[in-house]
């Protein structure tokens, strides 16, 4: 995982102000940042001996290039000018930062709100995970629990593109589906595979998009059979938010389970939601059924 700090927030590290432990914590992670967040750490800390020291290791596979921005999602392009660097380095950061809520305006927080970056306080108790290798983030489901599709919100809100790979769409797996789509911005694209099985559960190509294209008009939807040599290859059930976060799931899209009688909540069943940061892998391809290639950053 890759952490995006903040230059004041790495101000207060380096000077002492913050407690060992946490330094320690937040020091040893890789961290993204843009040409710009560079040039405010030369600015600002260059000279202290100790920064010079620790930042050529920290930026190893961390400088988020100019090209990357420009094609990052248009949420993240579209933020005031005084954030736009921070926030972009953050989302390649796997949607990390390293601050004090302090240093913005509530305006700016419900901007960061907005895209997904997620605030790791410098005041957090010292033994606070603050992160380190892949996975970035793991969800358990339990056989009878109630976790909802909102847990994801915080992976979909920025994307401009998701891509979605389960070769067994069952109803209750189609409802998380439209759920995603529901929340996706105007003009983002969500493209769906499955495999070309069918069975007395499972829910066609065209009957998915049907649903999805219910849930949300404004966003372009494709609904398609993975080639039968990736269905062959790849087991696992994966969504792929952008080009910088997969998602594995061990169980299968259905592992929130229905709603209950009431409808006020889902019956999970067991399974593990595993995030990698692959913002870093090589792209690979996800092939459909009529040869047509979708790039995609797979974890290895």
């Amino acid at each position: 995982m890759r952490l995006a700090i903040h230059t004041n927030a790495l101000s207060e590290i380096f000077s002492g102000a913050v407690d060992a432990v946490s330094s320690a914590a937040f020091l040893s992670s890789k961290i993204a940042a843009t040409p710009e967040l560079i040039q405010e750490y030369a600015q600002t800390i260059g000279t202290d001996l100790g920064f010079q020291a620790w930042f050529p290791l920290a930026m190893a596979h961390g400088r988020v290039t100019t090209h990357e921005i420009a094609d990052c999602p248009t949420a993240l392009r579209r933020l005031p000018l005084g954030i736009k660097s921070i926030a972009a380095a953050s989302y390649f950061g796997a949607s990390k930062l390293v601050a004090r809520s302090s240093f913005f305006s509530p305006n700016e927080i419900s901007h960061f709100d907005a895209v997904g970056v997620n605030l790791v306080d410098l005041s957090l108790p010292a033994n606070t995970d603050h992160g380190g290798d892949n996975p970035i983030d793991n969800i358990s489901t339990t056989t009878g629990g109630i976790l909802d599709f909102s847990v994801l919100d915080r992976y979909i809100s920025a994307e401009d593109e998701i891509i979605i790979y389960d070769k067994y769409i069952n109803n209750n797996s189609c409802e998380l589906i439209e759920h995603i789509a529901f929340k996706l911005k105007r003009n983002s694209t969500l493209r769906v595979f499955n495999s070309a099985k069918t069975g007395p559960h499972l829910l066609s190509g065209p009957t998915i998009l049907r649903r999805l294209q219910a849930a949300n008009r404004h966003i372009s939807i494709e609904c398609q059979a993975a080639s039968r040599a990736f269905c062959q290859r790849e087991h696992d059930r994966y969504i792929f938010f952008g080009s910088r976060i997969q998602a594995i799931f061990s169980a299968g899209l259905d592992c929130f389970g229905p709603l209950n009688r009431q409808r006020t909540n889902r019956i999970n069943k067991r399974s593990q939601i595993s995030f990698f940061d692959v913002s870093c892998q090589p792209s690979q391809y996800i092939e459909g059924a009529d040869n047509r290639q979708f790039p995609i950053n797979f974890h290895s």
